[in-house]
């Protein structure tokens, strides 16, 4: 009977380890940190101790306070725009940062609405995982630690890279009294802000990113199950309904991340392509010291690591969802018994009838003519930027014979 229990025991505590939210138990450690896990709201029917729902609300109140702090880095950095009287590369500077302390502070703000709908996300997972027998620990549980492991790193160097831009800053600057009781506050709410935002940027990218590939690896493995059911002649007219459920319910899955995404996404894009554009002619047009001339290009390598992920994340997913229409095709119908052709039907219609993936409030389905068409666009500004640089010197000694000649 003692062994039964150690069974049990063992049996409990490798079914607690298939767990997504202990999979990834290091990453979500990173978001509590950050401010950015967010537990299921409690109902009245549940039984919750005192302590736990006041550390919940507690938690609620750091979240809120973190929210308020980047909206308030946010505006604070438009204050700069108040001495602005022409579009000089000052001006330009200005407008890059701006967008990204914008686009870091809806983050957050969608994290603290639509956050709170991930618990539910976790169960759901959890059901699928178990009624098919995906491991989802040895699936995501590397990636989780990776990502913890660089966001250590992220910061860090963030770190590195703010220090040495206000070293940069107080020598160009001697005017600025650095041991006045005002310089010190704004430093602390700089540096703590400047700790969030890098933290939210990166922890958010790379929840997207940990989302795609999970839906990916599943709906490969549905495809791979598929595959040896369709290249056995007769089998897959019996498990035909197991494929279609399995690949419903991952469909179902989508739509709950889709629904917390949505927002990322459509920031993301509306964002990033016009931070590339702003840098790019930053870059081009005005003269600076070399350690700005550095930082621009890395703002351009982060945008497009961010449009990478979104857009490739996604697409692979978009591919992979739809994979198992081809395989379909080839099902040989001669022998096909005509009770299971509807469900065939059925399947074949969920394939075909719209794009199956994440979107932007359904504006867009990330698919890979969506990725082609952003691609051409960034591809087009760019142009368009090189073009308008190598006319500056045309249009300058226009001008000088124009007075010339007056």
């Amino acid at each position: 009977m003692r062994l039964t229990k150690v069974e049990d025991l063992t049996q409990s505590a490798t079914v607690l380890s298939d767990k997504l939210e202990v999979a990834i138990k290091p990453f979500l450690a990173c978001l509590s940190i950050a401010g950015l896990r967010h537990r299921r709201i409690v109902t009245e029917e549940e039984n919750i101790s005192i302590f736990r729902q006041l550390l919940r609300r507690k938690y609620m109140f750091y979240a809120i306070i973190i929210l308020l702090l980047l909206w308030s880095n946010f505006l604070f950095s438009l204050k700069d725009f108040a001495s602005v009287h022409a579009f000089d590369g000052k001006l330009c500077r200005d407008i890059i940062s701006s967008a990204w302390f914008l686009q870091v502070a809806i983050y957050a703000a969608n994290d603290l609405v639509m956050g709170r709908y991930w618990p539910s996300f976790y169960m759901a997972w959890d059901k699928y995982t178990e009624s098919t027998g995906t491991k989802t620990r040895s699936m995501v549980r590397n990636l989780a630690i990776f990502l913890t492991i660089f966001y250590v790193c992220w910061v860090v160097s963030s770190g590195v890279f703010l220090t040495t831009s206000a070293l940069q800053a107080s020598r160009a600057n001697t005017t600025v009294v650095l041991s006045s009781i005002e310089a010190i506050f704004v430093n602390i709410f700089l540096f703590t802000a400047y700790f969030y935002f890098v933290s939210t940027w990166f922890l958010l990218t790379a929840q997207f990113a940990l989302a795609c590939f999970m839906f990916y690896r599943s709906f490969q493995e549905q495809y791979r199950d598929l595959k040896a059911d369709v290249e056995e002649k007769g089998c897959v007219s019996n498990t035909i309904e197991l494929h279609r459920l399995r690949h419903d319910n991952l469909c179902r899955l989508i739509i709950q991340a889709d629904n917390i995404f949505s927002m990322f996404i459509f920031v993301t894009v509306a964002t990033a392509i016009p931070l590339i554009v702003f840098t790019l002619y930053f870059v081009m047009f005005e003269t600076t010291d070399t350690f700005s001339y550095g930082a621009t290009w890395w703002s351009v390598v982060l945008c497009t690591v961010q449009l990478f992920i979104v857009f490739i994340g996604g697409a692979a997913v978009n591919a992979a969802a739809h994979g198992s229409l081809d395989l379909l095709y080839k099902i040989d119908l001669e022998d096909f018994p005509i009770d299971k052709l509807q469900k065939l039907n059925i399947f074949l219609s969920r394939l075909n009838a719209r794009s199956i993936g994440f979107s932007a409030f359904d504006l867009f389905i990330i698919d890979k003519p969506t990725v082609v068409t952003f691609f051409g666009s960034i591809l087009t500004y760019a142009i368009v930027v090189i073009q308008f640089r190598s006319g500056t010197s045309g249009s300058l000694a226009v001008a000088c014979c124009n007075r010339t000649s007056a």
